[in-house]
């Protein structure tokens, strides 16, 4: 975690903060915590944004502050992390249950968009099932609707390599450029790659270049 973290790795930087606080891997250290988090949470990893929200939370390694521990949390459930749903969830039952309601209905609309997009990959990859691109295909539609840069990043890899449908790097760009825009790394590298050679979309380096430094 440590080598991959120094390469810039936000999932590994993420995975050792959850670790400084459990102590499960190494010694328990908020202040290790802290700084890894703020790198992940600075690449928009969800999971360390949630973390952060912890830490604000309970006042690990910082001064305790429930509002900084409420915005965490409400970034990282709207880059996809359940954890974060539920503390959110968990608070407004307590503290503001005029909320309760529009958040639960929130919650599970993201559970049945994340089981949706398990759904598709199931089928896509042949997990448990047999594989069936044309299934995967509508089920990863399903989910992009509901804005799951995942299942978006993934029509778009289905179109430009033609699993299921021919190859159609206009609509292989129209997919990256939405899971790009959510912040997708992987979709902001295939959107680069049109760009510079100009496949589905005009070639324009200097947006080839945006998105490979966005990337």
């Amino acid at each position: 975690y440590r080598k991959a973290a120094t390469k810039g790795s936000g999932d590994a930087a993420a995975a050792l903060a959850q670790h400084s606080l459990t102590g499960k891997l190494i010694g328990r250290d908020p202040l290790q915590a802290m700084r890894h988090t703020r790198f992940a949470a600075d690449r928009r990893h969800p999971e360390a944004l949630r973390i952060m929200g912890d830490l604000y939370r309970y006042g690990l390694g910082v001064k305790a502050d429930p509002h900084a521990a409420h915005d965490y949390y409400h970034r990282a459930a709207t880059l996809g992390s359940a954890t974060a749903i539920q503390k959110l969830l968990s608070d407004a039952a307590l503290h503001n249950p005029q909320q309760y309601e529009q958040i639960r209905e929130a919650a599970l609309l993201f559970q049945k968009t994340e089981q949706t997009f398990r759904d598709a990959e199931a089928c896509h990859y042949g997990i448990g099932t047999a594989v069936d691109y044309d299934r995967a295909r509508k089920l990863y539609l399903e989910a992009a609707e509901f804005h799951h840069k995942n299942a978006a990043a993934t029509l778009g890899k289905l179109y430009y390599y033609g699993q299921g449908v021919e190859v159609d790097f206009q609509s292989a760009a129209h997919w990256f450029e939405i899971a790009a825009e959510q912040g997708h790394t992987e979709a902001q590298y295939y959107l680069a790659r049109l760009y510079y050679h100009g496949q589905g979309v005009s070639s324009h380096i200097p947006t080839a270049c945006r998105w490979l430094q966005a990337a």
